[in-house]
């Protein structure tokens, strides 16, 4: 990645910066082209250790960055000017956020860290944001040089945490130890049932029982209890979290479907737990989805005008979700209203897909939801469409 940044008039030309996850992220510090181009240690060495996003909404909207900066002269971080940017998965900045720090507003700078806050304009979506960088020029000299054109710089560069699909079984704990959980696979996909098969095996070469659960409330399941197979048995059903365990026939070898309490590490048990029938629509998933901006849909007349917007998975669920848009209708009824003198008769809402939608009266805002045939899974996209008319 290579990145040119500039700031108050000074130019920096930041070369190839090793990726590091956020707890081991690398700085890099230097002079700049003024007083001399010869690198010279500073005064103060900083490093931004990690950038949180404060989001709104659904699907969620970024409003804030908040940076974690250690090392040391955090407390001459006021008046020096701070810039975060936000990448997506190409390196290209998504947002841009520059701002004069201050104490009080957006610097807080404690004994070990200082934290700085930058809001965000644009509303971007969360979900499109995968790395950072950090940077901060600030007005200290370096290494005791009079010039104040050489000024002290911290570039931290990491990845945000990622937002990803965690399995919801509760590992093997307390009651069962010796036993690990192999992997854990989505299987049977569809609009209407997901399956996970849980493979478990134990660790030694002495038998054990063996036992995990299965939290329900979470994706794929949605709150809808799972069948399991005939490999378990359910021990109890209490909020949501289903106790699984091995079966026992009384005979004395070890059988995959009716005598498996006792598990070594010879032996590798699948367990399928699978809902087989959601009874109705699946909830929005908005951090498994991003949507495009809206554009104008083929149809643009008089008398019916559309907005197009497109959903499209990012892959983090392997099985499929519903999501959630808002469609702003202000050019579509401006259209009506301007080619009926004025004089704008009562407006009909018809979403492409046919689904739940709300409308506020004296708005122009229209929320729709998904519907079970337009649900999406990985990176499935899918085009919906509003249109508004009149009669």
């Amino acid at each position: 990645m290579r990145r040119i940044l500039v700031s108050i008039a000074v130019l920096l030309a930041l070369g190839s910066l090793v990726t590091a996850s956020a707890a081991t992220v690398g700085s890099v510090t230097g002079g700049v082209f003024g007083g001399s181009s010869t690198l010279t240690a500073p005064a103060a060495t900083r490093s931004v250790t990690d950038v949180a996003l404060t989001t709104t909404g659904g699907p969620p909207i970024v409003t804030a960055l908040t940076a974690t900066v250690t090392g040391t002269g955090l407390a001459t971080l006021a008046g020096e000017s701070a810039t975060i940017d936000l990448l997506d998965p190409s390196g290209a900045a998504l947002s841009s956020v520059t701002a004069t720090l201050a104490t009080g507003t957006n610097l807080v700078v404690g004994s070990t860290t200082a934290t700085i806050t930058l809001p965000v304009t644009g509303s971007p979506l969360a979900s499109t944001f995968v790395n950072w960088i950090a940077f901060i020029a600030g007005t200290q000299n370096l290494g005791g040089a009079a010039d104040p054109t050489q000024r002290a710089v911290t570039v931290g560069n990491g990845a945000l945490a990622a937002v990803t699909w965690t399995a919801p079984v509760i590992p093997p704990t307390g009651t069962t130890p010796g036993t690990t959980i192999v992997t854990i696979t989505p299987s049977n996909i569809n609009v209407y049932s997901t399956c996970l098969t849980v493979a478990i095996t134990g660790t030694s070469s002495t038998p054990v029982a063996w036992g995990f659960a299965i939290d329900y409330s979470k994706p794929p399941y949605y709150g809808y209890r799972p069948t399991v197979d005939s490999h378990a048995i359910v021990v109890s059903d209490v909020g949501s979290v289903l106790s699984l365990k091995g079966t026992s026939n009384g005979n004395s070898s070890w059988e995959e479907w009716g005598n498996n309490a006792l598990i070594s590490n010879a032996q590798t048990l699948n367990i399928g737990v699978c809902s087989y029938s959601y009874p109705s629509a699946l909830p929005a998933e908005p951090q498994a989805y991003s949507v495009s901006s809206q554009v104008h849909g083929a149809t643009w007349t008089n008398t019916k005008a559309c907005i197009d917007r497109t959903i499209t998975g990012n892959g983090i669920y392997p099985f499929y979700f519903g999501w959630s848009t808002v469609f702003d209708m202000t050019d579509a009824i401006a259209l009506l209203k301007t080619n009926d003198a004025g004089s704008p008769r009562a407006f009909v809402y018809q979403p492409n897909p046919t689904t739940p939608g709300t409308y506020t009266a004296g708005t122009t805002s229209y929320t729709m939801t998904e519907n079970t045939s337009q649900e999406i899974s990985g990176t499935q996209s899918v085009v919906a469409e509003l249109c508004v008319s009149q009669y």
